[in-house]
């Protein structure tokens, strides 16, 4: 079972910090700037949802560092 990212609260707190929204298909955009823009929708639509069928720890880091959070965050770990 794949474990759902906290994409969409990492999003809310990146604008709360920055007063910036950052959408899906931005975020999609700066994760997958090479790819159709269908395919990047889906792929970060299936991140934010749990329905990737594996998360690539490069990903989460990536989306880590565009959002300004903590890679903890986005799994949901708490220290």
């Amino acid at each position: 079972m794949t474990k759902r990212l906290k994409i969409a609260e990492a999003r809310q707190a990146y604008q709360d910090r920055t007063g910036k929204r950052m959408t899906q298909r931005e975020l999609a955009k700066r994760l997958w700037p090479d790819e159709k823009q269908s395919s990047r929708d889906v792929k970060i639509s299936n991140y934010e949802l749990g329905k990737a069928k594996r998360i690539e720890i490069e990903v989460a880091l990536h989306i880590a560092f565009i959002l300004e959070v903590d890679p903890n965050f986005l799994f949901g770990v708490d220290y």
